[in-house]
C-alpha cells in the first residue's frame, strides 16, 4: 500500500497517549507531499493511501490528522501540502455533514486564516465558509467576531484572510438564501 514511501503497509491504527499516532501522521504527510507528483503510479498510490486512511480512521479522526498538517506552521510541511490537507478536510466536512467539528479544529482553521501564506489563508477561508454554510453561524459563535476583528488588525495577512473568509461566507449565504427562495416559490 505505502511501498512508495518505504512503508509496506498502513501503520497500526492505535494511537499514542496524546491521541495521535505519529506513524499515521507520517503516512498522511507523505501521501499529501506526493500528491503533486505528475507520475500516474504515484498518484494512484496517493489516492489508495488516502482512501485507506480515511476508511480506517473515519471522518472525525481523519479530520484531526488533516488539521494537524493544515495548521502546521513549521517547515515540515510545504504550503502546498498544507493546502491539500485543508482541501481534504473541506471535502471530509462536506461529505460528512453530521460530523461534529471540534472547537480545536475550528480554532486551527481560524488561525490558518491568518497565515503568512496566501494559499493557506485562502484554503482556510473556504473551510470557514463551508463550515458556516453547513452548520450555521450559531454553531461557531466566535467565528464572525474573530473575522470582524481581523479587519482592523495591523497585519495585512490577517486583514486579507479575514476579508476573504467573510466574502466566502457572504457568497455562500446568498446562494443558500437564493436556493431557499426558489424552493418556496415553487411550493407556492
Amino acid at each position: 500500500c505505502c511501498c512508495c514511501w518505504g512503508i509496506t503497509s498502513l501503520p497500526s491504527m492505535s494511537t499514542s497517549a496524546g491521541g495521535i499516532n505519529p506513524d499515521i501522521l507520517s503516512t498522511l504527510s507523505n501521501a499529501l507531499d506526493n500528491g503533486s507528483s505528475s507520475d500516474n503510479n504515484v498518484q494512484q498510490q496517493v489516492m489508495h493511501t488516502l482512501t485507506e486512511l480515511s476508511n480506517n480512521l473515519g471522518p472525525d479522526v481523519m479530520s484531526r490528522y488533516l488539521v494537524i498538517v493544515f495548521a502546521s506552521k513549521d517547515k515540515e510541511h510545504s504550503p502546498y501540502t498544507r493546502q491539500r490537507a485543508g482541501l481534504l478536510l473541506k471535502n471530509t466536512i462536506q461529505t460528512n455533514k453530521q460530523m461534529v467539528i471540534t472547537s480545536s479544529i475550528k480554532s486551527a482553521i481560524l488561525e490558518a486564516s491568518r497565515d503568512s501564506d496566501a494559499g493557506v489563508r485562502s484554503t482556510a477561508s473556504t473551510l470557514i465558509a463551508t463550515t458556516v454554510s453547513l452548520h450555521g453561524v450559531g454553531s461557531w459563535p466566535d467565528c464572525m467576531h474573530t473575522l470582524a476583528n481581523g479587519l482592523a488588525d495591523s497585519s495585512i495577512d490577517v486583514v486579507d484572510g479575514s476579508f476573504k473568509a467573510l466574502k466566502y461566507v457572504c457568497e455562500d449565504g446568498v446562494e443558500i438564501y437564493r436556493q431557499q427562495l426558489l424552493s418556496h416559490q415553487r411550493e407556492a
